[in-house]
């Protein structure tokens, strides 16, 4: 898409990620705060991307990460800490997960009591309640598995537009 705010990981930034994640093993994932998370050049760029978020597109990429070369824990460190330099965690659920895994463990959805994102059918659109949402993919799906956005804000202006008369739906 034109416009959006790529964040592209060289191995220098990756370092600078590894030496963060490194200086945060005493702590639990939970208590990595974006100061204990210490980047040094990364930083500047996430701020870039963290202003595209909020008052650009609406979304942003980073991309580059080895994800191959870490364990699951590493990685959890990792998508915690990059994103306290984004926003601020807030519970993903009414168990009050700060972290969802969207991963087919073999539920299915006529069990009412299991999440959808624990299944291998297909998550319709919907509004998460928070202003920043971050993925980051470890696998690749064997099948399917994209994913799709689209932005509130300009879904508004269009439906806005629609009741003008100015466009017909």
């Amino acid at each position: 898409v034109t416009g959006v705010q790529t964040c592209a990981l060289p191995i220098c930034d990756v370092a600078e990620i590894e030496a963060a994640v490194a200086a945060t093993r005493g702590l639990a994932i939970p208590e990595i705060g974006r100061d204990d998370f210490a980047l040094d050049r990364l930083t500047t760029r996430l701020g870039a991307l963290r202003a595209q978020i909020r008052s650009g597109l609406g979304f942003g990429y980073i991309k580059g990460l080895p994800v191959e070369r870490y364990d699951r824990e590493t990685l959890l460190r990792i998508y915690w800490g990059l994103c306290r330099h984004i926003g601020d965690p807030v519970t993903q659920n009414r168990n009050g997960h700060l972290v969802g895994h969207v991963i087919d463990v073999g539920d299915t959805v006529a069990d009412a009591s299991k999440r959808i994102t624990q299944t291998n059918a297909e998550l319709c659109f919907h509004a998460d309640s928070c202003d920043v949402v971050a993925l980051l993919c470890i696998d690749r799906a064997k099948s399917g598995g994209e994913s799709m956005i689209v932005s509130g804000v300009a879904l508004g202006a269009i439906y806005g537009l629609i009741a003008l008369g100015i466009v017909t739906a």
